[in-house]
């Protein structure tokens, strides 16, 4: 019994990540990756720490042997910051969201999201990100 549970939470697993990149910048480099870029009114500092809080809150989840995780960095020598939404467990590491944040002037931020999975994510990830959404939906 326990082995056919094991079974099915790998089998799961390789469902959801597929063959999703295990690195960040493999995300950003690869060419099956949706990505998009928007300029957001706002300084970089604060477009970051709300995707980050908003990326906590909306993704971050467990899952039977494995779990999904948000987790960030803000690089004030450069003025960019970066958050990684991805699963981890027995199978390693795989990316799933990503989005990078870059000063350009003028409180004004380049966002660039990324997701393994389908557009409508893009989506999601900027109306949270924003603030354009209060609740996950």
């Amino acid at each position: 019994m326990i082995k056919a549970i094991a079974v099915t939470c790998i089998f799961f697993t390789f469902l959801l990540t597929g063959c999703a990149p295990s690195t960040f910048s493999e995300m950003k480099s690869s060419e099956s990756i949706k990505k998009k870029t928007f300029i957001v009114d706002e300084n970089y500092e604060n477009v970051y720490r709300r995707s980050l809080n908003k990326a906590k809150e909306c993704f971050e989840m467990g899952a039977l042997t494995a779990a999904f995780v948000a987790d960030g960095q803000l690089y004030s020598n450069s003025n960019e910051g970066e958050l990684t939404v991805y699963l981890i467990g027995g199978m390693g590491k795989s990316m799933i969201h990503g989005a990078t944040f870059k000063d350009i002037g003028n409180q004004k931020t380049e966002m660039k999201l990324y997701t393994y999975w389908s557009e409508k994510y893009i989506d999601k990830m900027k109306r949270l990100f924003t603030g354009e959404a209060i609740n996950c939906e």
